[in-house]
C-alpha cells in the first residue's frame, strides 16, 4: 500500500472511530499536500468539503495560528463551532519561544535550522507544526503531549545556545513582514500570477503547477488557467508564499496592473 493509500485509510479509521465511538480523533500535523488527500478523498467519496462532515463524524483543521500551514486535522462526533474548535486548539497544541542566550553572538537562524534541531532530537515530522521566526526568535508549534520534554530538551539551534518557553495559548505575537511587488498580467491566470512574483518563465510556473508545486488558500491548483481572486493566499513548495491583492486597474495595454504582498 502507498503513502496515500495508507493516509486515506487513516482519515478513514479516525473519522468512523469519532463516529462510532462518540469521541473527537486527530491526525498529527499535516503538510498542505497531506491536506490535499484529504480533499481529493472526499471529492472521490463524492463528500462536498464545504459541509464539514466526513462519513457521519464533522471535520476541522487546527494549527495553531490563523495562517497555519501544517495542521491536525481533527474529526468530532458532534458538529465544531468555533468556541469548540478554539478550545481543543488549546488542548493539542502547545507555542514555545525560542529565544538566543545571546543575541550579540547568536547566528541568524532559519527554518531549516529550527527545523534541523528538532529532528536531530528524534522526533518525528507530524509532531510539530509551523516554525516561525524573524532571524533571532523562534516561534515553534507542536503537539502539546510533547511541548514539556522539547522546551528542556532544545538547547541549543546550530550553534547557538538557545533558552525555550512556553507562551500561553493563543499568544504568539509573531507578526508577517511583507514585501510589496507591482505586476502587471495579461489575465489573472494563476500560471501567470507566480511567473511575475517569483521571476520564472512560463514553462517553469506551469511544471509547478502540474507537479502539484502550487497551493491557493491551501488547496492543490491543478489547473494552469485557474482565475485567482482578490484576498487569495498562494504558496508556491521551494520558492514561498504571497497574497493577491487584486486586480487594480488596466494599462493603456489593456493588461492588468496589480500588487502581491510577498512573505519575507
Amino acid at each position: 500500500m502507498d503513502e496515500t493509500s495508507l493516509l486515506i485509510a487513516r482519515f478513514r479509521e479516525l473519522s468512523d472511530r469519532a463516529y462510532k465511538r462518540g469521541h473527537e480523533t486527530m491526525t498529527g500535523f499535516l503538510s498542505l499536500s497531506e491536506q490535499n488527500v484529504f480533499f481529493d478523498w472526499l471529492k472521490k467519496e463524492g463528500i462536498e468539503a464545504e459541509t464539514g462532515k466526513c462519513r457521519g463524524s464533522f471535520f476541522a483543521f487546527l494549527g495553531g495560528h490563523e495562517e497555519s500551514d501544517r495542521k491536525i486535522l481533527l474529526f468530532s462526533p458532534e458538529p465544531l463551532d468555533s468556541a469548540r474548535k478554539a478550545e481543543i486548539e488549546k488542548e493539542a497544541i502547545a507555542c514555545l519561544l525560542l529565544t538566543p542566550k545571546s543575541i550579540k553572538y547568536a547566528d541568524r537562524l532559519t527554518h531549516r535550522d529550527y527545523l534541523g534541531a528538532l529532528m536531530n532530537l528524534g522526533y518525528e515530522r507530524k509532531e510539530f507544526g509551523d516554525i516561525l521566526t524573524d532571524g533571532t526568535l523562534g516561534y515553534l508549534f507542536l503537539a502539546k503531549p510533547i511541548a514539556e520534554d522539547v522546551k528542556e530538551s532544545l538547547v541549543r539551534v546550530k550553534h547557538t545556545p538557545i533558552s525555550a518557553s512556553l507562551l500561553p495559548p493563543g499568544s504568539c505575537p509573531f507578526v508577517f513582514r511583507f514585501q510589496e511587488k507591482r505586476i502587471t498580467l495579461a489575465h489573472n491566470r494563476i500560471d501567470a500570477i507566480i511567473k511575475e512574483a517569483f521571476d520564472l518563465s512560463r514553462r517553469d510556473s506551469q511544471e509547478k503547477i502540474g507537479k502539484e508545486e502550487v497551493f491557493v488558500d491551501g488547496r492543490t491548483i491543478k489547473d494552469n488557467s485557474y482565475r485567482v481572486k482578490a484576498g487569495q493566499r498562494i504558496s508556491v513548495r521551494g520558492k514561498g508564499k504571497f497574497i493577491y491583492i487584486g486586480d487594480e486597474k488596466e494599462t493603456r495595454k489593456n493588461r492588468i496592473a496589480t500588487t502581491i504582498k510577498i512573505y519575507c
